[in-house]
């Protein structure tokens, strides 16, 4: 979906839907219902598109980054790669490697594989022992 809206984004627009992050007994799951409420009732309020929109992939770019930052605090690695075809969006590309990087991670994307889409293991699906 994200793809999708990108080319409808608002990009002066710094708010943001929230995704709310649940533990479970082997990590987290992401609650994407608040996100979805929010951009809907902005929508039905009469919202512009370009900015639902934006505060929706500034909510997945936050998510991202607070994501990343739990799995650092339980395996210690600084190093992230981004890959997969979440990051053939040039919107959430652009603003999550730079919210690592200023969290103190070593940022690495993968160029070549994003055209595979889902085909590789996403970081958030890695089992912890990774």
């Amino acid at each position: 979906a994200a793809i999708g809206m990108e080319g409808e984004l608002e990009p002066a627009e710094t708010g943001a839907y929230d995704l709310l992050l649940a533990p479970e007994a082997n990590g987290w799951v992401l609650d994407g219902s608040g996100l979805l409420g929010s951009a809907s009732a902005d929508e039905r309020a009469g919202g512009r598109a370009s900015v639902v929109s934006a505060r929706f992939h500034n909510g997945l770019v936050n998510a991202i980054v607070e994501l990343t930052g739990k799995l650092r605090d339980v395996t210690k690695l600084e190093r992230v790669v981004l890959s997969g075809g979440v990051f053939q969006n040039r919107y959430l590309s652009e603003h999550v490697v730079p919210e690592l990087e200023r969290a103190g991670f070593e940022v690495f994307e993968d160029r070549k594989s994003t055209r595979l889409n889902s085909s590789h293991i996403p970081l958030p699906r890695m089992p912890s022992s990774a």
